[in-house]
């Protein structure tokens, strides 16, 4: 289980989660589980109606249950959203990562800064942090006690500071990703279902 986050909202971390998902699903089925509700309508597809959640508050759900509710929505990508309800603190992670290994398939968790973070982030087997090349972001980051394995680094145009500055002052491995406006256009209409742009693709090949 691989958890994409980041300790400052909207610098990218759900279009990096929706990349890795669509990355490993060439080579074998990956689930993208949603914990904040905002990848259905970046998809550009229909929220579920039951979720993570609803699994998570069910005391005799089947062994087969996160597998009923996830949906597939490119060629092998299951997306599994958030439910009816909000996913508080108390949501088992250890369990959910037990019940996704008994299935299989490579699992992205697009955390964003939900508060169950940090929790996702001590059961997954890699931790994935998101910045853009932003002194406040880095500054925000440095003070986060959340533990990240890499940061993924979004460089936009006219901004100083590069991949090797972020390494120095967090310590982890940083990878730059460059900022590709193809892919924000199509985060805002609601059309990354369609595909991710070469360039993001690109990158996301050493990840």
């Amino acid at each position: 289980m691989r958890v994409v986050w980041s300790p400052k909202g909207g610098v990218g971390s759900t279009s990096i989660a929706i990349g890795l998902a669509w990355r490993r699903a060439e080579v074998a089925p990956s689930w993208l589980i949603d914990v904040h509700g905002g990848v259905a309508a970046v998809l550009g597809v229909e929220s579920a109606t039951l979720g993570l959640a609803d699994w998570a508050d069910a005391t005799d759900a089947p062994d087969d249950a996160l597998a009923r509710l996830t949906r597939e929505v490119a060629p092998g990508v299951g997306l599994l959203g958030p439910g009816t309800a909000s996913i508080g603190g108390e949501l088992d992670v250890r369990r959910l990562r037990s019940e996704t290994l008994a299935v299989g398939p490579t699992v992205i968790v697009d955390a964003g800064t939900h508060p169950v973070t940090s929790a996702l982030v001590a059961a997954a087997d890699r931790s994935t942090m998101v910045l853009r090349n932003c002194g406040a972001a880095v500054a925000m980051a440095v003070r986060c006690p959340i533990v990240a394995d890499e940061v993924f680094v979004i460089v936009e145009p006219g901004r100083a500071l590069r991949g090797r500055d972020v390494e120095r002052a967090l310590d982890v491995p940083a990878v730059e990703v460059p900022f590709v406006p193809a892919m924000a256009g199509a985060t805002d209409v609601g059309l990354s279902r369609a595909g991710v742009p070469r360039r993001l693709a690109r990158a996301l090949r050493v990840a």
